[in-house]
Parts: structure tokens; sequence; C-alpha cells
């Protein structure tokens, strides 16, 4: 469906759903729309329930890093604490697509 009109992204899952459906309108389908950014457990059925076609996550978690000196200029989040994929995170979204996908 051309509009002539940009398609403004927004967080929004109203918005999500609505360019979801632009790009189901098309024949064959040419868009492939992907959820990413705060993906996590508490909303990924009803982004994947809007009908995008991938959700991109990091499904991050924190633990204590090894540094011994501290600069200065970092606050010790930055300094001593080493980001990772969570995978009991990863686990409890894969559950959630699996229950979807098996209706």
């Amino acid at each position: 469906a051309k509009t002539g009109k940009p398609i403004i992204i927004s967080t929004g899952m109203a918005n999500i759903a609505e360019i979801v459906s632009i790009a189901s309108s098309q024949v064959p389908r040419q868009l492939k729309i992907m959820a990413g950014s705060g993906v996590n457990a508490t909303n990924a059925k009803s982004l994947i329930e809007s009908g995008v076609d991938a959700l991109h996550l990091t499904a991050k978690s924190y633990k204590p890093g090894n540094m011994i000196h501290r600069a200065l200029h970092f606050t010790e989040k930055e300094e001593n604490e080493l980001m990772f994929a969570d995978s009991e995170k990863i686990e409890a979204i894969m559950q959630i697509l699996l229950k979807h996908n098996n209706k």
C-alpha cells in the first residue's frame, strides 16, 4: 500500500502492528519486520502477536569483573562489571516463542 507518506517508526506496540500490517499488504511481501531494543520475556509475546518476523535482543545481565585498578574517570559499573548474554533470559523468551509456534 503506497501512500506516498514516510513511515515513522516508534516504540509503540500499536505502531509496530500498523507497520506489520502495511508490510503484509505487499504481494509478494518484500519487507521483513524485526523488533528490537528492550525485547524481554515480558513483551516478547505481544511483539510476536503483532506479527513481526523476528526478535532482536541482547538478554543482557551484568557480573562483577576482575579489575583491580580503578580509573577515576569511570564509574564502578562501567569499570568493574561485565555485560553478558544471560542464558536464563534467552531461555524464557525461547519458551514463549515455542508456545506461540505450537498453537
